[in-house]
């Protein structure tokens, strides 16, 4: 059929629609196609960062869980580590108690054949081997010579002071100037005070836990000089008669009869038969073998010597009386300790501030120790009160606060341990320099090197306050 031109326009305007229509579709196709498949990449980006970031989660997640077990771990390590060092802290701090403890013990502990002490005194030292004897005088002469010599003598001499009978010497082969690091005691028959105790007198004894003397001892040391052991008469008053009574128990064990006293740190005192069991116990506190021998000191006995010795009141007597069980057979024994006075100490107190003059003329009440020199010794110990008057007069005499108070003389020899000059109307016979005076005695308890019981008096002054019984 053939078409005429009008219609052959509208079929080709048709088919150009239809054409241009199946364009547009196509296009919209690929327009949709794109926006799937950039869809679909979107998508997939979506997903791949999603996986990332889950990957980078759980990787921080197991960065975490790893740092929070290291850290548990290194805590625990830690732990672990200090209580190890807490242990071995502890471990070597009961070591060093426990060495100390021993030390001390040592110290404290002393032990001598029974055969020896209860036949004739002796010098027993904790430590160190046993005095060397020098002179011509045996120990027990020298004692019942001082005791009987003390029985014609009035207890005060005229100048106010204090008689001792002086009976032996002590000199320490470590310092060479008397000055005894190691404690010792001074063991004595009964006897040798004229004191006889028979059975019944020896249980009342110990039954009060203790008995009246007629003289005691105790030892005495000077800034230079070897260790003076002397014996004084008691008046009760000044000098108390009254002394402890210790009760001395037997094991069987080993033989040993053996003594503690009660205070602290507390002393021992073991007496060993001739010839000990093998089997000996080791309950009992005994003294270790020294790797080194020691060398001891030298004692001189004296006979006859009779000194004024101004300070007595304030030296404390440290003496015991032992006696054995009943069924011994041995005598009572007199035992007297290294004096309070000769042992080390810390010192302690404050002192009060000295401004202007110090150790003025006339002064009866006495000069406290400055608080500028109790500073430099607080704390400090010392092996003796002797050791630490030294260095007191030292500090003094070297301090610009109070030099100009003293003559060149003095300060020479102040800066020497020594103490200076009292003005001469306050001298009392030999006694020329200042003296140290404790408030309260070491033998009433008072504290030996705490400043606040100390005064600095001339000796006219030292001997009132005595006399008095004022300070």
């Amino acid at each position: 059929m053939r078409l005429r031109p009008p219609a052959l326009e509208q079929a080709l305007k048709s088919a150009y629609h239809a054409a241009y229509s199946a364009q547009l579709d196509e296009a919209e196709i690929q327009i949709l196609q794109a926006q799937i498949a950039a869809l679909h990449q979107a998508i997939a980006s979506a997903e791949a960062q999603a996986q990332a970031q889950a990957e980078a989660a759980a990787r921080a997640q197991a960065e975490l869980e790893a740092a929070a077990r290291a850290e548990a771990h290194a805590r625990a390590q830690a732990l672990a580590t200090a209580q190890a060092k807490a242990r071995e802290a502890a471990e070597k701090a009961a070591a060093q108690r426990a060495l100390a403890e021993q030390v001390i013990r040592q110290a404290n502990t002393y032990k001598a054949p029974l055969s020896e002490l209860v036949a004739k005194p002796a010098i027993v030292m904790a430590t160190a081997a046993a005095p060397a004897l020098q002179g011509g005088v045996e120990l027990a002469t020298a004692i019942r010579t001082a005791v009987l010599s003390l029985g014609v003598a009035s207890i005060k001499a005229v100048s106010g002071s204090f008689l001792a009978g002086t009976f032996a010497l002590l000199y320490s082969p470590k310092l060479g100037n008397g000055e005894l690091q190691d404690n010792y005691i001074l063991s004595t028959p009964l006897t040798d005070l004229n004191v006889e105790l028979d059975a019944a007198a020896q249980a009342a004894a110990v039954e009060r836990g203790a008995i009246d003397l007629p003289v005691r001892m105790g030892d005495k040391r000077e800034q230079i000089g070897p260790t003076e052991l002397f014996a004084v008469r008691t008046d009760g008053a000044v000098i108390s008669s009254v002394v402890p009574v210790l009760a001395a128990e037997f094991n069987a064990q080993n033989g040993q009869y053996i003594v503690t006293t009660d205070d602290l740190p507390p002393r021992t005192l073991i007496w060993t038969p001739a010839v000990e069991p093998s089997d000996s116990s080791t309950t009992l506190p005994a003294t270790p073998p020294h790797a080194t021998a020691m060398v001891g000191p030298t004692l001189e006995p004296l006979e006859g010597r009779i000194d004024a010795y101004p300070d007595l009141p304030d030296v404390g007597l440290d003496d015991y009386v032992i006696i054995f069980p009943a069924d011994s057979g041995l005598p009572p024994l007199y035992v007297m300790f290294k004096s309070p006075r000769n042992l080390p100490g810390v010192v302690s107190g404050k002192g009060q501030l000295i401004q202007g003059e110090f150790l003025y003329d006339g002064n009866r009440e006495g000069a406290p120790i400055p608080a500028q020199i109790a500073s430099k010794l607080r704390g400090k110990k010392f092996s003796s009160f002797g050791a630490f008057r030294r260095r007191l007069w030292q500090l003094i005499g070297r301090s610009p606060l109070f030099e100009k108070q003293f003559t060149l003389a003095d300060l020479l020899a102040m800066r020497r341990g020594l103490a200076p000059v009292a003005q001469k109307s306050e001298q009392v016979g030999s006694r020329r320099k200042f003296e140290i005076h404790h408030m309260t005695s070491i033998h009433n308890g008072g504290a030996v090197y705490d400043v606040e019981n100390m005064l600095i008096l001339a000796p006219k002054f030292h001997i009132e306050a005595h006399q008095k019984n004022e300070l």
